[in-house]
C-alpha cells in the first residue's frame, strides 16, 4: 500500500531533469515535524541563479521561483499548515501566478508579480526534500508527490482522496510503496526516482492511525 517518506534533513530523493513546464500543479501531503527557516520539501535547481523551491522560509510557507537571479513567490502562513498534522498541498502556477492551496482552500498571503512558469529551468533536477542548497532540508513526513502539466486547481476545492491517481495531466506520480531505494513513477511515463543520503519508509499515510 501507498506510505510515506521520513526526512531528518540528513537525505533527499533525486528525481530526474524533465519538470519544466509553462504552467503545471505540484501537489503532495505532508506532515512536518518542523517548520524552521529553509526546510524545503521540494526543488529544481539549474543554477544559482534559476531555481524553484517550495517549503518553509523565514516567517511562511513560500513558492519560489529564482529567474535570472530575481525572485518571484507566493505565501502563505504557517499556521495553515501545522506541525505533527497530515495538510494536502498543492502549487498551482502559471498566467502570471502562483496559488498555495492547503487542504483545499488558497492561501494568497501575498503574491509579487512574476511569469511563474519553469520553462527557464530545462536540465535542472528535481528533487524532494531538499532545497537548491545542499544543506537545506525538510524535516517530516512526505506522502503521494503528483507532478501535473496544467492549473489542476483554479479555485478552492475538496483535497483529492488518498492515494492520488494519474491522468492525462499527469507527469510523474510517486506513491511510496517501494520499500527500497528507487521508487517508481506511476504516471505511465516513467520517471523513477531515487533515494540519497538518510531518508526512511514509512506505513503512515494520511487518514491513517500514526503507528505506535
Amino acid at each position: 500500500d501507498p506510505g510515506s517518506l521520513v526526512f531528518n534533513k540528513k537525505g533527499c530523493v533525486t528525481c530526474g531533469s524533465f519538470y519544466h513546464p509553462m504552467e503545471g500543479t505540484i501537489e503532495f501531503w505532508i506532515k512536518p515535524a518542523s517548520n524552521q527557516n529553509n526546510e524545503w520539501i521540494v526543488s529544481i535547481s539549474k543554477d544559482k541563479d534559476n531555481s524553484m523551491e517550495f517549503g518553509f522560509g523565514a516567517t511562511a510557507a513560500q513558492f519560489t521561483i529564482k529567474r535570472a537571479g530575481e525572485y518571484e513567490y507566493a505565501t502563505c502562513d504557517k499556521e495553515k499548515i501545522p506541525v505533527g498534522q497530515w495538510s494536502h498541498i498543492a502549487c498551482a502556477f502559471g498566467n502570471g501566478k502562483a496559488v498555495i492551496f492547503v487542504n483545499g482552500t488558497g492561501n494568497y498571503r501575498r503574491s509579487n508579480p512574476g511569469k511563474y512558469t519553469l520553462e527557464h529551468l530545462a536540465g535542472g533536477e528535481l528533487r524532494l526534500g531538499v532545497g537548491a542548497k545542499n544543506d537545506e532540508k525538510y524535516n517530516g513526513l512526505l506522502a503521494e508527490v503528483r507532478l501535473s502539466d496544467n492549473i489542476r486547481y483554479a479555485e478552492d476545492f475538496t483535497p483529492p482522496a488518498f492515494p492520488l491517481t494519474a491522468d492525462p495531466n499527469t507527469v510523474a506520480l510517486w506513491h511510496f510503496i517501494e520499500e527500497s531505494e528507487t521508487l517508481a513513477d506511476a504516471s505511465g511515463h516513467n520517471h523513477p526516482a531515487a533515494l540519497s543520503g538518510v531518508v526512511e519508509h514509512s506505513k503512515e499515510r494520511p487518514g491513517a492511525p500514526a503507528a505506535k
